[in-house]
């Protein structure tokens, strides 16, 4: 994922929460789990 992606963090949030309806605070949650475990 690192290095090829073009849609930075908030983007990415905005955009789950468009299509989702979550709340955005839980997503940036997710996401930023996800790329912690991701990095590792």
């Amino acid at each position: 994922m690192k290095g090829g992606n073009t849609m930075n963090k908030k983007e990415l949030i905005d955009k789950v929460a468009e299509e989702t309806g979550y709340h955005k605070k839980e997503i940036k949650d997710v996401v930023e789990g996800t790329l912690n475990i991701l990095s590792k």
